[in-house]
């Protein structure tokens, strides 16, 4: 199969969507052909490490001359398909903020169905229930060939067309439970074209044992977004301080809530114990979980919007704890579908308390953190191997997404 699968940025961007590296080169051993097409491309040159040969990364640049002459072609040859894919966008009534940018992406909507068209794509698959799902409705549209996404978190609460992208596409995937019910209940649809396929990561070999020395050596790898609770996370660091932990806390990515954090830092004393290192390449941070240089991953995430704004499963956690490393976080969003007592530590959003003696009860019991540790990569691999999740994907993609109806929602991976 030719499967064309529409992404944001990846792999031509620096920041974010890293996670699809594992599921596209696992999809890539599954079919004959996989273009990589980001719908806002920001740099020149893929950042896709190790593809495989199947793999063709696709750079269509917004207002692009190729872009604009692919569009034009589109539209001259197909011009009833282009005013079907156009009616599609302004007819419904939706979010004007939505609607804006997806008339702003109808180029590239035009453009990618030309590629579609001339490379004989068979399938189009995008991430995200936003734009690079609008991408991809339109595209089938214009061309005729069926089309599937995977929801993340945010995207199914953006109002973008979800009723009818969710009624046009062969199947849509959701990552987690709890946001498959809310798909079902956003998009009216009885379930007969949802299913559950976790994120899948690449499990690595055994992990190298923890040194279990002093000072406790603490991670947290999210963007700095308010989302992400890292004030929580520095009041409760300097709350264990006090209590007398010692720490070493590297606090890994970028972000518009940089300043606030790093003031945060300095206001309560902390400079020499939290490190905020900012970008650090992917692969370079798997390696360090892997080799044992953290003791513990954490994430302090919230919630707004009454369950709107919230974290999906976050692949960080999931990344760590497939190396073994025991995680603390925040029960919020979807992350005790993956988190319980026996695989981690969840404790209660905006209470640095209860953060602090999270780091303090594991500094103190090595013994805690090898259990969590063996077990949460035990959980990993029995319900996020990116071999799995990407075979479970591929098997809706390849037999045509069957429609068969399940109570709320299909299950594709049951996971935990």
């Amino acid at each position: 199969m030719r499967l064309a699968y529409i992404t944001r940025a990846y792999p031509f961007a620096h920041l974010g969507e890293t996670f699809l590296a594992p599921e596209i080169r696992a999809l890539a051993s599954l079919c004959e052909e996989l273009h990589v097409i980001p719908v806002r491309p920001h740099l020149r040159k893929s950042t896709l490490e190790s593809a495989p040969e199947a793999v063709r990364g696709v750079r269509i640049a917004v207002a692009s001359p190729q872009m604009l002459r692919a569009a034009l072609t589109e539209a001259l040859t197909h011009p009833r398909g282009a005013l079907r894919a156009l009616s599609a966008l302004i007819a419904p009534r939706y979010r004007t903020s939505a609607m804006l940018k997806n008339l702003v992406l109808f180029p590239a909507a035009l453009a990618v169905a030309h590629y579609v068209r001339t490379h004989d794509i068979e399938h189009i698959h995008a991430h995200w229930l936003t734009t690079p799902a609008t991408v991809a409705y339109l595209a089938s549209l214009m061309t005729g060939v069926p089309w599937s996404c995977t929801a993340h978190a945010h995207d199914i609460f953006s109002g973008n067309l979800i009723r009818q992208k969710v009624a046009s596409a062969r199947f849509v995937r959701a990552i987690a439970r709890r946001n498959l019910q809310s798909l079902a209940d956003l998009s009216g649809c009885s379930g007969e074209s949802l299913y559950l396929i976790h994120v899948g990561v690449e499990v690595a070999p055994a992990p190298c044992p923890q040194s279990l020395k002093r000072p406790l050596q603490i991670v947290c790898p999210a963007r700095l977004d308010p989302i992400k609770g890292h004030e929580y996370l520095i009041r409760g660091l300097a709350t264990a301080r006090d209590n007398g932990l010692a720490f070493q806390c590297d606090i890994v990515g970028t972000g518009p809530s940089e300043p606030q954090i790093r003031s945060l830092v300095s206001r309560l004393h902390l400079e020499d114990a939290v490190s905020i290192r900012g970008l650090v390449r992917h692969n370079a941070l798997l390696h360090d979980l892997g080799r044992g240089r953290y003791d513990v991953v954490v994430l302090a995430s919230l919630e707004f919007d009454e369950g709107a704004g919230h974290e999906g499963i976050p692949v960080a956690l999931i990344e760590a704890m497939a190396r073994g490393v025991p995680c603390i976080s925040t029960a919020t969003g979807c992350i005790p579908e993956l988190i319980d007592a026996d695989t981690g530590v969840l404790v209660p959003q905006r209470d640095h308390d209860s953060l602090a003696a999270a780091f303090m009860r594991l500094e103190a019991d090595p013994t805690m953190r090898r259990k969590l540790g063996a077990a949460a990569r035990a959980r990993v691999m029995a319900h996020y191997d990116i071999a799995k999740t990407a075979r479970d994907l591929y098997g809706l993609i390849d037999a045509g997404g069957p429609r068969r109806a399940q109570g709320t929602a299909n299950v594709a991976s049951a996971g935990h």
